[in-house]
């Protein structure tokens, strides 16, 4: 009866998230298997077994139901992750799968009665967003979303409360390195919130699994680790951890009796259903081709394309294995007079502004549901990054060969849904002759040639002798020919390194990171020679003449992730050096093998130099590439040429930037809802040329007071929006109107002056919109910065709220750790007493901290280096000075918490900005002041001699280190971390939200 009514409440569930749309036809036989097969056992399949187009994502709604099913249940009682990844090794994550969630999300969001309410409802109180009744609040999301991809991290709301639901879509790359403490593309300061929230609670399916087993091998080892019935840690956190791979494909190793369907027989029952038996039955037939070299490869291909446009295919897709290959293809045919279509490439070395527009504008035009007729045909010239999970579909498609699982997902993108008759669509693969026989592709390595040799042995009719051959891909006359032994024909992978607790006792090491340490590369894709990335950002205001003030520039508007294209650091060197980078080199897949010899001379031609950001206080200029670190945030210059084309693609969408590269203030604005606007002389001579703009930056300049300098902004506004509509558009990009409007007649602060001969103005950020931490920076301190003032004692009483929250929340069976998280938030920013620290915090008002009560977040916090430097030489207050240090100090010397739980509540403290995981940061205080504890509200006074003779906590004697590892030990490798989110996403959370009285 049980089972019937869960069977009977997903159908309820899926019928009101679909019926409004296409999926009216109800949840297919094998989703309402696998929802009551996991509701009855409480246990996901290891493997799911289910061919390409058979609705896969909807493992999505599957997770989302049972989370709400189970959203009562504490955590050490509830089977149903409260994260759920849903993973694929391409760098463009599936777009369908976020597409998806992101539907779901706005139904759940919506939804005022019903059973979508219901689970709305009941995932909102999961997430404590509730009332004083404990009412569900409906204005609070029921579900977060997040991608990331590509070496940065573009999405960051899932990490923001350890509490919320969320779907978030990722690379192997970007969810391993999470899992393993290291978060590219992020700060190794947030990389333990990362672990955390990674290696509990959460849901992993794995996507086309076996292009990712080196990880799936490193998934079981950390299930293994986390399992608290091994005794890898004394008092294991119990939350819920499970994985799931998911492949029409699997690796033989993965068809094991935990693999659903489980049997032929249940596999026919679970697809049996009229739509998928029209998808799976659906010809289509390939012409083969080749092998050809590269050049004639690409005539080739063109060739192919002229013909399909000539035959009327209006959606045509042209598939390649390098980036390289399909830029060419690319420019060549947008000189082809002979085609009038609208050609468009999308690969995954795109930052994800450009690629959203590119997405936004042609995704009506190539979705496999209900698309729009486009006024001409369209050829997409793309790569791997479309192989899996894209919701896109063709009528006809070119394919470059590539290993038979990358194909069979290649041909899921033809004819999608099964809607046309054969005969309207069309396709050829063509084969690539590698330039030495004796060298296996870079990616699919021997597979390749495998893969092509068996397509021309087994022709769709053996009986004709035609030339070209022709093979048929639809679904069912493929598996029909397919052999028993497959893994020849597959992409390689390498095994991963057995993942030893030594490994991890290196990599829960975070600040500082141990050196050496395990590569974590090897455990994401096995033991083959591989290659870091790094993560290129473009601007315009960098002065060439003067690399001195690039840190301060960037420091203004620091790097967005959505500004970022993540590149190989073989070819950045290469590109850095002068040499050609070979076109047959450089694919969509991350990890990929680097090339055994770099091209061209190994003379450097030029070396511009770069600026490796680490946040306003550890960034470094540098001008060696050898010099560059993996995984490195690095910021240059606007090129004057190159740079596309070395790097991928870059600057195509027009209107998005001033010169096409430099999108800074649409990626702030995106990324903070702040509109902001860099008034640089020599940016603005290039821009525009109005006397609007020299009138503005000559009254700024001689501004005597804030007074004046406000007037000149308010005038420039007024003046410019009333000129637009008669000249200005003709000589300025729209962006610069839209950001003038946005900011308004009155700027959100004063004007700030910019290194490079120029002022930035900023707006106020629009109310809708959830100010992101800077992810890229190590500098924690830059969370000061608020608002609002915020006193420390209002600051404190909002951030014990909000813990004891979250902590009843993810803790519901500890109360003793509940009340040492709350001891933690009481006292952790009492080391911001320090009047060295609210001199600083305050940009030098020494009257108001003399007079005015003990600030946690100040207006004033100085942005750039420059100004921070002068102000700590000022006041004596050392450099890298930790607030969190002396609350550590403070709390122990007054005897503030009980003995009980002191050694968790103190590393709470000293870890709240991501240090002491295990050493406190060297910072010698040589002379520090006393401290008046009066203001809040501890009748002490500590004399600076007292101070001085206080152990230092960087010293190994301080009990920092010892309390990192008593308590990994205690709670394990991903336990500790978590402990640790709850206190710096509740005072994260409390700075964003303040409430207490101001």
């Amino acid at each position: 009866m049980r089972h019937e009514t869960t069977l009977r409440q997903f159908r309820e569930f899926f019928h009101a998230l679909w019926d409004s749309e296409t999926e009216k036809r109800g949840p297919f036989p094998w989703q309402e298997m696998l929802a009551s097969q996991i509701a009855e056992t409480g246990r996901w399949p290891e493997v799911l077994q289910l061919p390409t187009a058979s609705g896969k994502t909807a493992v999505i709604d599957i997770a989302v139901f049972l989370l709400a099913h189970q959203a009562n249940r504490p955590p050490d009682q509830r089977a149903a992750p409260r994260r759920i990844w849903f993973v694929v090794d391409r760098r463009i994550v599936v777009d369908e799968a976020y597409s998806r969630a992101e539907r779901i999300a706005d139904k759940l969001k919506t939804a005022a009665n019903g059973v979508l309410k219901e689970t709305a409802d009941n995932l909102r109180r999961m997430g404590g967003f509730t009332g004083d009744k404990g009412e569900p609040l409906h204005d609070a999301p029921a579900l977060a979303l997040a991608r990331l991809r590509g070496g940065i991290l573009q999405d960051d709301g899932w990490a923001r409360l350890p509490s919320q639901p969320a779907v978030i879509t990722s690379t192997v790359d970007q969810l391993g390195s999470r899992l393993l403490f290291r978060s590219y593309g992020g700060s190794n300061l947030s990389a333990p919130i990362h672990a955390a929230l990674a290696g509990n609670d959460s849901l992993i399916i794995l996507d086309e699994a076996h292009c990712a087993q080196p990880f799936l091998q490193t998934l079981r080892a950390v299930s293994r680790f986390r399992n608290p019935d091994n005794g890898w840690a004394k008092e294991p956190l119990k939350s819920p951890f499970a994985y799931t791979v998911m492949s029409a494909t699997p690796p033989e190793e993965e068809k094991q009796p935990t693999a659903f369907p489980a049997t032929p027989e249940e596999k026919q029952q679970a697809l049996n259903h009229p739509i998928l038996e029209k998808r799976m039955g659906m010809s289509k037939k390939a012409k083969l081709l080749g092998p050809l070299e590269e050049d004639a490869l690409i005539s080739e291909m063109i060739k192919q394309a002229k013909r399909f446009h000539g035959d009327n295919r209006k959606r045509i897709a042209i598939m390649v294995n390098r980036v390289a290959t399909a830029i060419e293809i690319a420019d060549k045919l947008q000189t082809e007079t002979s085609i009038s279509a609208d050609i468009v490439v999308l690969t995954g070395r795109i930052r994800p502004i450009e690629r959203d527009a590119l997405v936004k504008k042609w995704a009506p035009y190539l979705q496999a549901n209900s698309p729009e007729t486009p006024t001409r045909p369209i050829i997409l010239v793309t790569t791997q990054c479309l192989e899996v999970g894209a919701d896109f579909s063709f009528d006809a498609l070119i394919t470059e060969c590539a290993s038979l699982d990358a194909l069979r997902q290649r041909f899921g993108r033809l004819n999608r849904l099964g809607d046309l008759p054969p005969e309207s669509t069309s396709a050829c693969i063509v084969m690539r002759k590698p330039h030495d026989n004796k060298m296996p592709d870079p990616i699919y390595g021997e597979a390749i040639n495998k893969t092509w040799e068996w397509l021309n042995e087994n022709p769709s009719d053996p009986k004709t002798k035609k030339s070209p051959a022709i093979i048929d891909f639809g679904i069912t006359a493929l598996d029909d020919k397919l052999p028993t032994e497959l893994s020849e024909f597959l992409a390689p992978t390498e095994d991963a390194p057995v993942l030893l607790p030594a490994h991890l006792d290196m990599l829960c090491q975070t600040s500082p990171q141990p050196d050496p340490e395990p590569e974590v590369s090897l455990f994401l894709h096995g033991k083959r020679k591989t290659v870091p990335e790094v993560c290129i950002i473009w601007r315009a205001d960098l002065d060439e003449s003067n690399s001195d003030t690039w840190t301060d520039t960037v420091a203004l508007l620091p790097p967005s992730s959505s500004e970022a294209i993540s590149v190989p650091l073989w070819k950045l060197c290469d590109w850095l050096e002068g040499k050609q980078t070979n076109s047959t080199e450089g694919s969509d897949v991350e990890g990929e093998e680097a090339p055994n010899e770099a091209n061209g001379t190994s003379s450097i031609k030029f070396a511009p130099k770069l600026l490796v950001w680490r946040g306003p206080e550890r960034s470094e200029v540098i001008d060696d590439p050898k010099k560059i670190p993996a995984n490195a945030i690095l910021v240059l210059p606007v090129p004057q040429d190159g740079m596309s084309k070395a790097f991928g693609q870059c600057g195509l969408i027009q209107g998005l930037g001033p010169h096409g590269l430099d999108l800074a203030e649409l990626a702030h604005f995106q990324r903070k809802g702040q509109p902001v606007l860099r008034l640089v002389r020599s940016l603005w001579k290039t821009w525009i040329t109005t006397p609007h703009v020299s009138e503005l930056f000559d009254t700024l300049d001689n501004a005597a007071d804030a007074v004046e300098a406000q007037e000149a902004w308010a005038s420039f506004h007024a003046q410019t929006l009333l000129t637009t509509d008669n000249f200005l558009c003709s000589e300025i990009e729209k962006w610069i109107i839209e950001a003038i409007r946005k900011i308004g007649s009155t700027p959100s602060r004063l004007p700030e002056k910019h290194p490079a001969d120029g002022w930035l103005v900023r707006g106020k950020a629009t109310a809708k919109a959830v100010e992101q931490d800077d992810y890229f920076s190590e500098d924690a301190d830059n969370s000061s910065a608020g608002a609002e003032p915020i006193t420390i004692a209002n600051h404190t009483a909002d951030v014990i709220r909000t813990t004891n929250k979250l902590a009843q929340l993810c803790l519901p069976s500890h109360p003793d750790l509940i009340s040492a998280e709350e001891a933690a938030a009481r006292y952790h920013d009492i080391g911001k007493i320090d009047e060295r620290w609210q001199f600083f915090i305050r940009n030098g008002d020494e009257p108001a901290v003399a007079s005015e009560s003990p600030l946690a977040k100040s207006l004033n916090v100085p942005t750039t280096p420059t100004r921070q430097h002068q102000l700590r030489e000022d006041n004596e207050l050392p450099r890298g000075f930790r607030h969190e240090m002396l609350s550590v100090q403070l709390t122990e010397a007054l005897g503030l918490i009980a003995q009980s739980e002191i050694n968790l509540s103190l590393h709470l403290i000293a870890s709240h900005h991501g240090h002491a995981r295990p050493f406190a940061p060297v910072v010698p205080d040589d002379s520090p002041p006393a401290i008046d504890m009066e203001p809040l509200g501890f009748p002490a006074k500590i004399p600076a001699e007292i101070r001085q003779g206080w152990t230092p906590s960087y010293r190994l004697d301080s009990g920092v280190p010892e309390r990192f590892w008593q308590l990994t030990r205690r709670f394990g490798w991903w336990g500790l971390p978590y402990l640790e989110s709850l206190l710096r996403l509740a005072d994260w959370h409390a700075s964003r939200y303040p409430i207490a009285t101001k």
